[in-house]
This record gives structure tokens, C-alpha cells and sequence, in this order.
């Protein structure tokens, strides 16, 4: 009687995969790697497990009473909950810094970084819908007079008045900004050069009537004054550097004796 082939293969190469399939077999009763999934309805096949979930975090799941459950998502919502308060708490702690990176400490209105970036949006904003404006640039006459005098604490009420001064006298939707030592500027939205040039100067008279005491004395306050519209494809650099040498002129000729205010278009 003659036997049939003999399936048993002698190479090794083969031994080792028929053992090492052998191996991965699951267990009679034991899920396979199909078993991760449910079947899908009607009938259809199950999707191919490409990784089958570690044991020991399918044994902790399914080993868990519901009480243990819920307590266990509960922990984890409180967890998020404070994780998004912590972040929404940072948030606004950089919000915090980022508005006190653009103001100046001393007098509390905006410094030169807060009117660079206000005068970024704004000169886009004539781009986009053609609005014209005006830059006032403005520095306190003979403060250094004053410093020497009475001093810095006296030259600090002084700026610390301007300031206030400024901010009553226009409007909301104008920007006022200490640039640096004695200079301030506004910029006057929506502003065609001949209103300002009649706004301007009532600002200034307001300074120099503005009742200043410091250790019982009176200081009298100047400020000069110097105009530069803007319109579409505006440049800043450019609007300050006029703003700044009509201020400069309106300086020397106030000195000299004569009055108009420059504007510079």
C-alpha cells in the first residue's frame, strides 16, 4: 500500500515559520485579532485588526465595575476642565503683557511701540478704504529747564499732565502716545489737515493753561507742534519724519517770535 507525499518538510527555513505560526495561533476560547472589533451589521465582514490593543489595557477596561468607571472619567474631566482654565488663564496673563509692552509706564497712554502698531493698522485701513488722516507730533518746550529746576519729579508731573491733557481733548477713535523723553504724538483719524490745523493749537493752549504746582510753585508749560496728513499708500516712517520737522520749524519761529502752526502734506 503506497503512502501519500510527505508534508512534513525537512528544510529549516520552513520548520521554524510552521512553528512560528503555530505560535501566534490564539488559543481555543481566546479573542484573535479579529475579536477587537464588533462584527458589523448585516453580516458583513469585520474590518482587519492592522494593531490589536495591548493586553493589559483591554484587561483594565473590561475589568472595571461602572462605579469604577464614572470615576475614572470624572478624574479625567476634571483634569481637562483645569487644563483649560490653566491655559485660558495663561492666556490672558499674555494678553496682560503684550497691552503693557505698548504702554509707557510713567503717564499710562500708549508708548512709541503701541503708535507703530496703531499706525501699521491704521495706514492699512487708508489703503483699503481711502481714509485720510493727520500725524501731530508734539514735544514739551524747556523741559530740561524745568528738570533742573524744580527737578525729575517735577519734570515727570509735568509729562504725566501733558499726557492727560491730550487724552481729554480728543476723541476716541484718535491714538495719543509718549514717544520718548518729552515727545508725544496723536494721530488724528478721519482728520483732513485744516481742521487739525485749528484743533492743534486749541490743544496747545489748553497745555499752557493747564495748572501745574509742584512743591508749592507754579511751572509754565509749552508745547511745539508740527502737522503731517496721510492718506493712501501712506509710509509711517515718512509721516513721522515730517510730523517731527514741522514740529521742529514751529519750534524755532515760536522762538523767533512768529505764530503759524506748519503742516507738512
Amino acid at each position: 500500500m503506497s503512502k501519500g507525499p510527505d508534508t512534513t518538510s525537512s528544510d529549516p527555513a520552513s520548520q521554524r515559520m510552521t512553528s512560528a505560526m503555530d505560535s501566534s495561533a490564539p488559543a481555543p476560547g481566546s479573542p484573535g485579532p479579529a475579536d477587537a472589533y464588533p462584527a458589523r451589521e448585516g453580516g458583513a465582514d469585520r474590518p482587519v485588526a492592522l494593531v490589536e490593543p495591548h493586553p493589559l489595557t483591554r484587561d483594565v477596561i473590561t475589568g472595571l465595575s461602572d462605579p469604577d468607571r464614572r470615576a475614572v472619567f470624572e478624574q479625567l474631566f476634571a483634569l481637562v476642565t483645569r487644563t483649560q482654565h490653566e491655559l485660558a488663564d495663561h492666556k490672558t496673563r499674555i494678553d496682560q503683557l503684550e497691552e503693557l509692552s505698548t504702554l509707557d509706564e510713567l503717564t499710562g497712554i500708549a508708548n512709541a511701540r503701541g503708535l507703530h502698531e496703531f499706525l501699521r493698522r491704521t495706514l492699512a485701513a487708508a489703503d483699503r478704504h481711502g481714509e485720510g488722516g493727520v500725524l501731530v507730533y508734539l514735544d514739551v518746550d524747556d523741559l530740561k529747564v524745568v528738570n533742573d529746576r524744580f527737578g525729575h519729579d517735577a519734570g515727570d508731573t509735568v509729562l504725566r499732565r501733558v499726557a492727560e491733557v491730550l487724552a481729554a481733548h480728543t476723541r476716541a477713535s484718535d491714538f495719543v502716545a509718549r514717544l520718548h523723553g518729552d515727545e508725544f504724538a496723536i494721530v488724528l483719524t478721519r482728520t483732513d489737515p485744516e481742521h487739525a490745523a485749528e484743533l492743534v493749537p486749541a490743544i496747545q493752549r489748553r497745555i499752557g493753561s493747564a495748572s501745574i504746582l509742584h512743591g508749592g510753585q507754579a511751572i509754565e508749560v509749552r508745547v511745539s507742534a508740527g502737522l503731517a496728513s496721510y492718506a493712501a499708500r501712506a509710509d509711517a516712517a515718512d509721516l513721522l519724519r515730517r510730523a517731527d520737522l514741522a514740529m521742529y520749524l514751529q519750534k524755532r519761529i515760536r522762538k523767533s517770535g512768529a505764530r503759524p502752526l506748519h503742516s507738512l502734506r
